[in-house]
């Protein structure tokens, strides 16, 4: 008899992650649906990792790449391996619930003209723990530009599940974006279809300091490079229109999630505003004003405690 076919193939890319992704492992081979293969990737590890897995989980379809391609790049990789008509995604530090699979196939049948489906996740921040609420924002006619005038609401391809059909239409992951290639995927995924949105809490992220996108300087190069993807692409032309407020959003965006860091670098912040000025000065000076009311509420009411005493 010959084996039966994954209807999902199981993708998560590593690298020097010995230490902390048999968690992930172990979420995925708990799963409630068992009709899956897992696939992981081994982006040339230097502590082991490989030879563990191999050893620990030989049910596990190992690939071990020579040399460090990127999460972009593993993922591309497992993705040339997989043989599910379905494929989900699964950070090596992340872990899925149980039912996760069976959830996400149930929206996608649901949905036969989607080609994704997303759901929300728990972040993990040490002892924190919050609720992210993966529904997009219903202000925006469509889903392409909610993505270029606003932030990825798809925060983790941990919850991510697509259609390999999809694929050959949008083609695989861009591998010189080393943080935002998932956005950018995206906006080529939706000229292909639609998403589902599955409305449960089904995945925990965990975030830590080794997060790429906590490199603002470098986000803020690639976020604008992937605008040049997104432009540069003949199916854009009906939203070339908006590339002037993307590229301010994206500007003003880094801007401030470095001033929420508590990164003190006036010069790069400079750089942006100036940049996102002279896209549109009209939405840099809105955020500018915004920025000061907000920062002044946070001096004047102790102020106002003091003199109310």
């Amino acid at each position: 008899m010959l084996p039966q076919r994954p209807l999902v193939s199981v993708i998560i890319p590593s690298y020097n992650r010995k230490h902390c992704i048999e968690p992930a492992l172990s979420s995925v081979l708990q799963q409630t649906y068992p009709n899956y293969e897992l696939i992981v990737v081994d982006d040339a590890s230097s502590d082991g990792t490989a030879d563990w897995i191999a050893q620990t989980y030989p049910e596990v379809r190992l690939l071990r790449l020579s040399q460090n391609e990127g999460a972009a790049g593993a993922r591309n990789q497992g993705m040339s391996l997989a043989s599910g008509e379905l494929i989900a995604f699964l950070d090596s530090d992340d872990q899925w619930l149980p039912n996760y699979l069976e959830a996400q196939i149930k929206t996608l049948q649901a949905h036969p003209e989607a080609v994704l489906a997303f759901c929300d996740c728990l972040e993990v921040k040490g002892n924190r723990k919050r609720r992210y609420i993966a529904k997009p924002k219903p202000t925006y006619p469509d889903l392409i530009e909610h993505l270029l005038l606003d932030d990825n609401f798809i925060i983790t391809m941990s919850v991510v599940m697509v259609r390999s059909e999809a694929l050959k239409q949008s083609g695989a992951l861009n591998q010189t974006l080393r943080i935002v290639h998932d956005r950018e995927w995206y906006l080529r995924l939706l000229h292909s279809g639609s998403f589902a949105y599955t409305p449960q809490c089904l995945v925990s992220r965990v975030l830590h300091a080794s997060n790429l996108v906590d490199n603002h300087r470098q986000w803020s190069q690639e976020v604008l490079q992937l605008l040049d993807c997104f432009f540069v692409d003949a199916r854009s032309q009906p939203y070339r229109d908006l590339e002037a407020g993307a590229r301010c959003h994206a500007l003003l965006r880094v801007d401030k999630l470095t001033r929420q860091m508590g990164r003190r670098d006036a010069l790069f912040r400079m750089q942006m505003l100036v940049q996102a000025f002279g896209y549109s000065p009209k939405q840099t000076l809105r955020y500018l004003a915004q920025t000061w009311l907000e920062a002044s509420k946070s001096w004047l009411r102790p102020l106002w405690k003091q003199l109310s005493r």
